[in-house]
């Protein structure tokens, strides 16, 4: 994911997942300006499974 400022500029680029296939569906804003990502996962088993990362502003992995 990366954000970048109303003028084009790259302010941070991030990467999350795992080694296997991870596929990201959705990005919201959250209240405390954050973001939230939910997708689907293979990186945890065989099968995928239903994925949500939570973000800090800067784009910190808070939780997966």
């Amino acid at each position: 994911m990366l954000l970048s400022a109303s003028n084009g500029q790259l302010v941070w680029n991030k990467l999350y997942g795992g080694g296997q296939d991870d596929k990201a569906y959705g990005v919201v804003s959250s209240y405390d300006q954050g973001f939230a990502i939910v997708g689907v996962s293979r990186s945890f088993g065989s099968d995928y499974v239903n994925w949500l990362v939570k973000t800090d502003p800067d784009g910190n992995l808070i939780e997966d």
